[in-house]
């Protein structure tokens, strides 16, 4: 008896590490996106399904005694339930935002992937704005919009480089001459990664600032890219400001 709840515990614990290397293999090429994704709604009924009986077997194990066996089965129960309900509260917010992936301040004329260009050479997602997604955005995210400084274009450039390295942005191209940034941003659980522009232009309001935020791969981003420019302007008029 005690074995077989063991045996339940372990085998849960297994499927538990095989969801959290999913991300790991996609990451390092081993598998495409949509295959991690397929794998990862297979797995979720042997997580609910194991994560439940591995709190129903502890209770076993504490009737025989075996307190250190029976913590270990909570701890793998709840923790084969965490996965459960963070794709579950993936899935509400998807259905809260537009099914999108391209987001920009200046949807009339948005930052072009110049040094990031060969390294989107194998995302789902094409370098090409998609301007079909214009009205999705605007509807959505109205308050995404050019930010204006009157500081120095040196000044501003300066501050949007370390403002990006504040969120953990990857710095991939930083042109001072050419006012444009590019860099990459690794979301944290399945590891994708979102490509960003940051365009400075000089006119005769000060420095305009635009910003462009695109997934390499997927339909929708589920508001990060819009999330992470509200973000970035955030941290760019702080740093200007001190």
């Amino acid at each position: 008896m005690t074995r077989l709840l063991g045996i339940i515990i372990w085998l849960t614990a297994l499927i538990l590490a095989i969801f959290v290397a999913l991300p790991q293999a996609y990451n390092a090429g081993f598998l495409e996106w949509t295959d991690m994704f397929t794998w990862t709604r297979k797995l979720i009924p042997f997580l609910l399904i194991g994560g439940g009986l591995s709190l129903l077997a502890t209770i076993g194990l504490f009737i025989v005694k075996r307190p250190g066996a029976a913590l270990m089965g909570i701890l793998i129960g709840v923790l084969a339930f965490v996965p459960v309900y963070s794709l579950k509260k993936m899935k509400e917010v998807s259905q809260m935002v537009p099914m999108i992936h391209d987001i920009t301040t200046d949807t009339q004329d948005p930052p072009q992937f110049i040094a990031l260009a060969g390294k989107r050479a194998k995302a789902s997602n094409p370098d090409e704005y998609d301007r079909e997604q214009t009205a999705q955005q605007l509807k959505a995210y109205p308050d995404l919009k050019t930010f204006v400084s009157d500081k120095p274009m040196d000044e501003v450039f300066t501050a949007s480089v370390e403002a990006l390295e504040a969120m953990g942005i990857a710095i991939v191209d930083a042109d001072r001459q050419g006012g444009q940034i590019e860099g990459t941003a690794t979301t944290k659980w399945f590891r994708f990664k979102d490509d960003v522009i940051i365009r400075l232009r000089q006119n005769e309001q000060g420095v305009a600032v635009d910003m462009r935020s695109k997934s390499r791969v997927g339909k929708s981003d589920l508001g990060t890219n819009a999330k992470r420019i509200r973000r970035f302007m955030q941290l760019l008029e702080a740093k200007l400001e001190d």
